[in-house]
């Protein structure tokens, strides 16, 4: 590779703002049936994300994030339910200003009103039959407009309670031929928030739970058996608002009656009786609590304000969405997922509700980004926004400079679009479709096409040629590709799946490294590392190894490889691996680099943090830092929280994660590129870093999230 003079980094910067917390009334409840308790492992989440000022709707599942909704409008993800192979989401988006009442039925959405505002807040299915609930505005009486509970089976609404009178059904269960729907209605027609009282109506008959003499409120039902279980808050006698728990109209207070305590969700599971909410234990800060036949058990961060909305029970296990905010730190709201009490934050945003099915774990959120909130649904660690922004998501993975030209590849959005995917163990999908993109000087040209899912990792331009390597699905499966002018190359073999991470090109030669997955041999969880020079595939990993290479580098005859084989960081030359992280530590190596007899490999490993912790004062085992290896010898890039700049957005912080994601030598200097991360509120902020001899420098403004992926010097 040629040496040039000016420094090019590549990656992607993802825009971080907070909103404020939704109405009381409009927070999301749980929905679940009778005998769920018995599904496992799938946990679904549902909430809102903000992007661009505006909120989104979203869905998690297992931690990832899933997009549902093609529209560019604000969304709210307020309740979610999971029948069979169907995800059905409840909440509403902003048409030409207006709340309208939205149903997402994996991932298409069904407008429930379209006359009046209207807000849907729990939704539950029954066989057939599709259940939600909330309400619709009306202008019927006088001038003002009026809430109206309402339930919509199947797209047709019924109105519950006095139209005369204010009223909003927050959560809606169906057990046989009953169906249940809890919230409040106002006693008189003054509709005046001090005359709310919990209510319950039963196949549309209604029953006043709370004292009428003070204010109270509904916001979650469940029927187990022949037992009624309906949680709100009611108002005491010296003014607090208490979590309750009425079962079969029997009021029971939960909380401590000198706080105020709320509860929002109930799940019932053989004979006991899950509450989660939250109380108040000082001044305006509140600790999500969890109830379990009625002993309190608070939970999440001791310093931060937090919140439970939904809880979930599946076997032995308790799932607990809700959200962290620490204020004095500025980073706005954290969603956050509770299994069995320990903490996964899911980002910044708010969790409305949880779902398991077999195997995955739904949430909604509500997710917070500049100038805009995006609805997403989050499943194992992958998050899906389920409206997109205006200019739609665009990543930048690699940059190359030839000449006067700079290539950068990466991937662009479609905004709202869908795709059903097919993934490593043969499970469909549902993805927002990216599109493999390069841009050169700026001006970016779609490589795939629209219709698939592709991304490109890599760029190499070599005399007149430009090179990007990525993947593209075809016919429901991942397929490695190389971009050559603009023109597709498939690689590997069509059975398979498989995606390539680099490219370099050499003498004529193209070589380019990645993964192939090989199920049906060796069974769902077996990627191996694999290497093709001239379209030929090498596979350079034991064959029942999980391995993966990420970074190729020719230099003479010899071929270099950087990656991963069983968790520890490898480096190939000529096809030998050797190990170059520490023994019995988990380690990557991201990008390799030859510069004469020496090879610089990037990348981090986990290594023991006892001697570190949280802000909260509670030790982690272990942290990532980012790794140099100079032939083979480990330099640790770590940024002590001392070195970064002051800010008061950073007060008070003591653990961050490291990342060496590039590495390029120019002369005798040494430049690495990466990202750190706070882990004092979970899932924290990124910085975008670059490493000069190894002296950090902070690029871009901290007050966004940033990641620097790829660096060319010349």
């Amino acid at each position: 590779m040629k040496k040039f003079q000016s420094l090019v980094v590549s990656g992607m910067v993802a825009l971080i703002a907070t909103s404020p917390a939704c109405d009381r009334n409009n927070e999301i409840q749980k929905t679940g049936q009778e005998g769920m308790s018995d599904i496992a492992e799938n946990v679904y989440i549902a909430g809102q994300e903000i992007v661009l000022g505006k909120r989104v709707a979203m869905l998690w599942k297992n931690g990832s994030v899933i997009n549902f909704s093609s529209s560019a409008n604000e969304a709210y993800a307020s309740s979610i339910y999971v029948s069979g192979n169907d995800v059905y989401i409840a909440g509403h988006e902003i048409i030409s200003g207006k709340a309208t009442a939205t149903l997402w039925k994996n991932g298409t959405a069904a407008h429930l009103s379209d006359s009046t505002e209207s807000f849907a807040t729990s939704v539950y299915v029954s066989g057939s039959d599709v259940y939600v609930a909330g309400c619709e505005y009306s202008s019927e009486k006088n001038e003002e407009d009026t809430r109206i509970a309402t339930l919509w089976k199947n797209g047709v609404a019924t109105r519950l309670g006095n139209p005369a009178v204010w009223a909003e059904a927050t959560s809606v269960f169906v057990s046989g031929s009953d169906v249940y729907v809890a919230g409040y209605e106002c006693t008189s027609e003054k509709n005046e928030d001090e005359e709310r009282a919990a209510t319950l109506w039963k196949n549309g008959v209604a029953t006043r739970l709370g004292n009428p003499a003070v204010w109270s409120e509904a916001t979650s039902a469940f029927v187990s058996g022949n037992d009624v279980y309906v949680t709100g808050l009611q108002e005491s006698a010296g003014g607090n608002f208490v979590a309750t728990l009425w079962k079969n109209g029997v009021a029971t207070p939960l909380g401590n009656l000198a706080n105020d305590t709320e509860a929002s969700s109930v799940f019932v599971s053989g004979k006991d009786v899950y509450v989660v909410g939250r109380e108040e234990v000082s001044t305006d800060k509140y600790v999500a609590t969890l109830w379990k036949n009625g002993e309190a058990t608070s939970f999440g961060n001791p310093g931060a304000w937090t919140e439970a909305t939904s809880v979930f029970v599946s076997g032995k296990d308790v799932y607990v969405v809700g959200r962290e905010e620490k204020p004095t730190r500025g980073d706005g709201q954290i969603a956050t997922l509770w299994k069995n009490g320990v903490t996964t934050p899911l980002g910044r945003a708010e969790a409305k509700s949880v779902f398991v099915s077999g195997d995955d774990v739904y949430v909604a959120i509500l997710e917070h980004m500049p100038e805009r909130s995006v609805a997403t649904l989050w499943n194992g660690n992958t998050v899906h926004r389920l409206s997109d922004s205006a200019k739609g998501h665009t990543v930048a993975k690699s940059v190359f400079v030839s000449g006067t030209d700079v290539y950068v590849a990466g991937y662009e959005t479609i905004s709202g679009e869908q795709v059903a995917t097919n993934w490593s163990n043969g499970m469909k999908t549902t993805r927002s479709r990216s599109v493999a993109t390069l841009w050169k000087n700026g001006v970016a040209t779609h490589l795939s096409d629209p219709a698939n899912v592709a991304k490109a990792y890599s760029v190499y331009a070599s005399d007149n040629d430009v090179y990007v390597a990525g993947y593209e699905y075809s016919s429901e499966r991942k397929v490695a590709t190389l971009w050559k002018n603009g023109t597709a190359i498939s690689l590997g073999d069509a059975s398979n799946l498989a995606e390539t991470n680099s490219i370099f090109v050499s003498n004529g030669d193209v070589y380019a490294v990645g993964k192939e997955h090989l199920y049906e041999r060796f069974g769902p969880n077996n990627w191996i590392a694999t290497l093709w020079k001239n379209g030929t595939t090498t596979r350079i990993a034991e064959m029942t190894n999980e391995s993966e290479a990420t970074s190729v580098f020719v230099y003479g005859n010899d071929v270099y490889v950087a990656g991963a084989e069983k968790g520890v960081a490898t480096l190939w030359k000529n096809g030998k691996a050797t190990s170059i992280g520490e023994l019995g530590n988990e380690a990557t190596a991201n990008s390799v680099f030859v510069s004469g007899s020496d090879v610089y490999v990037a990348g981090h490993e986990k290594i023991p943090g006892t001697d570190v912790k949280v802000a909260a004062g509670s030790p982690i085992d272990k942290r990532q830092v980012a790794t140099l290896w100079k032939n083979g010898i480990a330099i640790r890039l770590d940024i002590p929280y001392k070195n970064l700049p002051a800010n008061p957005a950073f007060a008070g912080l003591s653990v961050i994660n490291t990342q060496a994601n590039s590495v390029f030598i120019f002369g005798k200097d040494v430049y690495v590129v990466g990202r750190i991360e706070d882990l004092s509120v979970g899932l924290g902020r990124s910085i975008a870093v670059l490493w000069k001899n190894g002296k950090a420098t902070i690029l871009g403004e901290q007050a966004y999230s940033a990641t620097a992926h790829s660096i060319f010097v010349k």
